[in-house]
């Protein structure tokens, strides 16, 4: 069975925000999300121009290890989170749009992907500075294994992260 239609008929309520598919009509949210000043220094991650972020996305949802979701709140698209291989390791990542933090949807989105990709071990890496992403992915049952260097500076901020490792399956 491909990845990516794992689980893929049911859009997932959990609490407030709803975790569903990725939708043609989103991207351009994830674009703005990208290009959010005081987002880019918190994930410590370079912006893509327009042609990048496309080919970047296509190659992501054409890989059919990846696994996509994106969380609505409010009948907005307020983020994403996503899994995929990069160099032989299975890694999560998301993303949640500025106007949406501190509401817990980093929290749903990723308990959510967890509890639908059973490979393990996962990890995530976040930006040192980036004490609320390093929580989410606690929160998640992931487990500080190690550092990272060369991280994109952005505006002073980046470096430097954390790697975080999940072995077992997420907590509910």
């Amino acid at each position: 069975m491909n990845r990516r239609t794992t689980g893929a008929s049911e859009s997932r309520q959990v609490g407030a925000p709803l975790i569903r598919e990725l939708e043609d009509g989103d991207l351009q949210s994830l674009y703005d999300f990208h290009h959010d000043e005081a987002s880019i220094r918190m994930a410590a991650v370079l912006p893509r121009d327009r042609a990048a972020f496309a080919a970047h996305w296509d190659r992501l949802r054409s890989d059919g290890s990846t696994l996509i979701r994106v969380v609505a709140s409010r009948g907005h698209v307020a983020g994403y989170a996503f899994t995929f291989e990069r160099a032989g390791v299975r890694e999560l990542g998301y993303w949640i749009g500025r106007a949406f933090w501190g509401a817990g949807l980093a929290t749903a989105v990723a308990r959510a992907l967890v509890q639908l990709d059973p490979i393990r071990p996962l990890y995530g890496v976040v930006a040192a500075h980036n004490l609320a992403s390093r929580r989410v992915l606690e929160k998640c049952g992931f487990v500080l294994v190690g550092t990272v260097d060369g991280l994109p500076v952005v505006a002073g901020q980046g470096g430097m992260g954390y790697k975080l490792r999940l072995d077992s399956p997420a907590p509910p």
